[in-house]
């Protein structure tokens, strides 16, 4: 049992550590690389930056949302992952008709 407990917690610190990954990301590192991309007049950094702060700010929930599972001895049930090969935006189960980032049609999503 406490070799379970332990595992629980190596685990939901993992987790945290990844969330703050993404929050770096998305509270800081893309700011900064969309302000530079803007200042230059980077029309497809823009983008392409927009697009990733969108995805980071999703990854940072789901690491959020695994976490908390975790955290109450749950799991996750095993449904299929799907990826907008666009963006990156990430959804658990089934997509959307389309991405609500990019617009791309659910069919081009990459199941996992």
């Amino acid at each position: 049992l406490e070799s379970t407990i332990r595992n629980i917690s190596m685990t939901a610190e993992n987790l945290a550590a990844a969330m703050g990954g993404e929050n770096f990301e998305v509270t800081e590192m893309y700011p900064a690389y969309g302000a530079v991309a803007k200042l230059q007049g980077e029309k497809g950094a823009m983008l392409s930056i927009h697009y990733a702060l969108e995805a980071e700010k999703i990854h940072e929930a789901m690491y959020g949302e695994a976490k908390g599972l975790v955290t109450d001895g749950q799991d996750r049930s095993a449904l299929p992952v799907y990826i907008c090969p666009t963006c990156g935006y990430t959804v658990i189960g089934d997509p959307p008709a389309k991405c609500p980032v990019s617009q791309t049609p659910s069919e081009k999503f990459v199941k996992f």
